[in-house]
């Protein structure tokens, strides 16, 4: 196969394409499957927007991969660019929310939202948009 790439360089230009969207559709679904199942939401969101943020999924890492907002129904979450393609958007209510004390890395501090029980995703969000969320936090 090695051999066939470097006879025809141009299968590399069809070839990584579809190994990577490949890759991309087994590690979104395989993380983000239960998000679906449990809170999949069809709705137009209306609320605020926190922006890009990290989280961990089933064990599928999203380093500033998800687009979080979030109004009085609970959190919003869809993944980001090319993701988009093959996740829907999840809508996550604050009773299904648990928050971990604050976590220090070298650079910044940050709060992780739990997310169901047994736990389907870990969401890392600055202290700062934590504060953002904390009012309904406190309420559910």
């Amino acid at each position: 196969m090695i051999q066939s790439l470097l006879e025809k360089p141009y299968l590399f230009f069809i070839l990584f394409p579809v190994i990577f969207i490949s890759a991309l559709y087994l590690l979104s679904k395989r993380g983000w499957a239960e998000l679906e199942a449990q809170y999949q939401t069809e709705d137009i969101f209306t609320g605020d927007s926190i922006g890009m943020i990290s989280g961990i999924v089933k064990n599928v890492r999203y380093n500033n991969a998800l687009v979080l907002k979030y109004n009085q129904d609970g959190i919003y979450l869809q993944g980001a660019l090319i993701f988009k393609l093959f996740q829907k958007p999840v809508l996550i209510p604050w009773k299904d929310i648990s928050v971990s004390e604050s976590k220090k890395t070298l650079f910044r501090t940050y709060r992780e939202l739990v997310i169901g029980e047994p736990v389907i995703a870990r969401l890392m969000v600055s202290e700062s948009e934590y504060k953002r969320l904390d009012y309904f936090l406190i309420r559910k």
